[in-house]
């Protein structure tokens, strides 16, 4: 009889629910990496991916803070301060400079109800009900549509120009002093027709030119 296999590794020895109070506890400031990794007994490099995937990226003193741990854990000679245990403004612009596929980004504000709503069995499960209810009432393509809608303001960016050195101030023409926000609320169906766009102005009174190069139909 062969005999009882014994595991050889602690990997993937933690629980979802471990996990889950771990990133939690780190969202919240409960805990630091270190502690919430030995607290709940995850690993703390697992804890770190899982954590930046639930919408929980890492920011300038993340990145600078991890960059100290590593260095200390690592056993690395380095000039990080002892007092604040965080990576200097200059390690970290060199870190940029080392690293031009990693990029600094504002990111898009998500609700806690939508991230927990964002994974992938909730959206498998989504497309699944969706292919079901398309199949058993036979929706062609041109009875779906998709409708999003979008903000421009009527005041351009102006793009960066070359000035002489030393110059305090440069301005660019622009449509108005105070830009307006127009809305547009735009539609379109599987089978790639257009529905004429709306468009959400702030005035009383409509004036046709507003309407200059518009589809026809424009509201």
């Amino acid at each position: 009889m062969p005999g009882n296999y014994q595991r050889k590794s602690a990997r993937h020895s933690w629980s979802k629910e471990d996990m889950a109070k771990a990133i939690k506890s780190v969202a919240e400031n409960k805990m630091g990496w270190l502690k919430a990794s030995k607290t709940f007994n995850v690993p703390q490099a697992t804890l770190r991916r899982h954590f930046v995937n639930r919408f929980f990226g890492f920011n300038t003193t993340d990145v600078r803070k991890l960059a100290y741990e590593f260095a200390k854990k690592a056993g690395l000679s380095n000039r990080f301060d002892e007092d604040t245990q965080i990576a200097g403004w200059d390690w970290l612009k060199g870190f940029r400079v080392c690293n031009p596929s990693i990029s600094l980004r504002a990111p898009e504000a998500t609700s806690a109800a939508r991230a927990r709503a964002f994974n992938k069995p909730q959206v498998m499960k989504f497309f699944e009900l969706l292919e079901k209810l398309v199949i058993d009432n036979e929706i062609p393509p041109s009875k779906i549509y998709n409708m999003d809608e979008s903000g421009l303001s009527t005041v351009q960016k102006p793009p960066k120009i070359f000035v002489q050195k030393g110059k305090k101030q440069v301005g660019a023409l622009t449509s108005a002093e105070r830009g307006q926000h127009v809305s547009i609320a735009v539609c379109a169906n599987g089978a790639g027709n257009f529905i004429p766009p709306a468009m959400i102005i702030p005035r009383k009174n409509y004036k046709p030119e507003y309407f200059d190069g518009a589809p026809p139909g424009t509201l």
